[in-house]
């Protein structure tokens, strides 16, 4: 049933007319909460520009609490196509924790420089190191042909 909501999804952004690579975007959207299956390079780099530029510029022309709603709403969706990106080069979705672990290492330099300086640096190293990580995994060519996480999204492309 996933697999078809994933293909229905494919088939609507491949007919939709959306300038800028909104189709995709689009497409995350009505794949929420799906994250079976595996999603292009073009689809999560797409879908981050987007969810960034709707997270920064939503605060400066509107109301800053009808921006936090907004991104929270765009949580999900945004989890979702980590996890399917991460499927598509072979990965398990709870990679997706790695950014969370550095993030929470950058945030106990903040603290911990008061104390030390060397701990302070090494964790905002450790942090950095994580979200690098993910970012080059995330970045990477998916797998060819179909992998244990489902066919590849570039076929028939």
């Amino acid at each position: 049933m996933k697999m078809n909501r994933l293909a229905e999804a494919e088939e609507k952004r491949k007919k939709s007319n959306l300038p800028l690579g909104l189709a995709w975007f689009v497409k995350c959207l009505r794949l929420y909460a799906t994250f079976e299956g595996r999603a292009r390079r073009r689809e999560f780099l797409i879908f981050t520009f987007w969810s960034a530029v709707i997270a920064f510029l939503l605060p400066l022309l509107v109301n800053p609490t009808l921006s936090l709603i907004v991104n929270v709403l765009f949580f999900l969706p945004n989890l979702a196509v980590d996890v399917r990106r991460l499927h598509d080069i072979g990965k398990n979705g709870w990679w997706v924790l790695l950014p969370a672990a550095g993030g929470v290492a950058i945030a106990f330099a903040a603290v911990a420089v008061a104390e030390s300086e060397v701990v302070a640096i090494f964790l905002t190293f450790t942090g950095l190191c994580c979200i690098g990580y993910f970012w080059w995994l995330a970045l990477s060519d998916g797998q060819p042909g179909t992998n244990q996480y489902g066919e590849n999204p570039k076929k028939g492309c």
